[in-house]
């Protein structure tokens, strides 16, 4: 009776552990949670502009084991994320054991941006036959880049641009439209009312620049902003 007993406390003390060991989450059960939420992720940078997005999820320790979860695990994206090259993912669980475990993810997004058909020098104006749409990774890119050839016709380089190399914003400028010298209109806008006036640009200034001009009628130097060819802005 007394080896009977003992064998049955074994038993149901081995079927214990055995259901101990297996109420766990593990770095499997993790990744396939990221996996899930990537695959929806993809498909909202799809809507976005991006051809193609590629991921890699870091390797995780095959020995993290957390408290089994009640429920689905939760997936919070970094709200500071600020590369485009990487996503922080915190994975946990919120019902039960309360835990979490952050997980970089790295990134490649391609899609169809402008390139230089041939080497670009500085100062050249740029034209549409310099120029095609293709699709490049756009994961490093600091800066501006552009997904119209239109965009950019005519702008100045600022910088030498190689072959076949992504033309961001900091290797353009705008052209100069205003000389200094050159006749111009200066504009002013007070509510509804629009005031137009003849004046002489007292620098050379490209669009959206702000430069000095003189107002004719008046011979007062004012600031305005450069609007187009031979039109500025008056700053109030």
């Amino acid at each position: 009776m007394i080896l009977r007993i003992f064998f049955k406390a074994l038993a149901v003390c081995l079927l214990l552990a055995c259901q101990s060991a297996s109420a766990t989450t593990d770095a499997k059960a993790i990744r396939a949670a990221v996996e899930n939420h990537m695959q929806g992720y993809v498909s909202e940078m799809k809507n976005t502009g991006i051809s193609r997005l590629e991921y890699t999820i870091t390797a995780l320790d095959n020995r993290l084991a957390f408290p089994d979860c009640p429920g689905p695990l939760t997936i919070e994206r970094d709200s500071q994320q600020g590369s485009s090259n990487r996503l922080t993912l915190k994975v946990g669980c919120s019902e039960g054991a309360v835990w979490s475990i952050y997980v970089p993810v790295a990134l490649n997004s391609y899609r169809e941006v402008v390139v230089a058909l041939q080497p670009l020098q500085r100062g050249s104006a740029i034209s549409l036959g310099q120029l095609q749409l293709k699709e490049m990774d756009i994961s490093m890119l600091h800066s501006q880049y552009f997904t119209s050839t239109d965009a950019l016709n005519g702008k100045l380089v600022r910088r030498p641009v190689r072959e076949g190399a992504v033309i961001t914003a900091d290797f353009i400028e705008e052209p100069i439209v205003i000389r200094r010298g050159d006749a111009i209109t200066i504009i002013a806008n007070s509510g509804t009312l629009t005031v137009k006036m003849q004046g002489t640009a007292l620098g050379d200034g490209r669009i959206g620049q702000q430069i000095s001009v003189r107002n004719q009628s008046s011979d007062r130097v004012i600031k305005a902003t450069v609007r187009g060819q031979g039109e500025v802005i008056a700053v109030m």
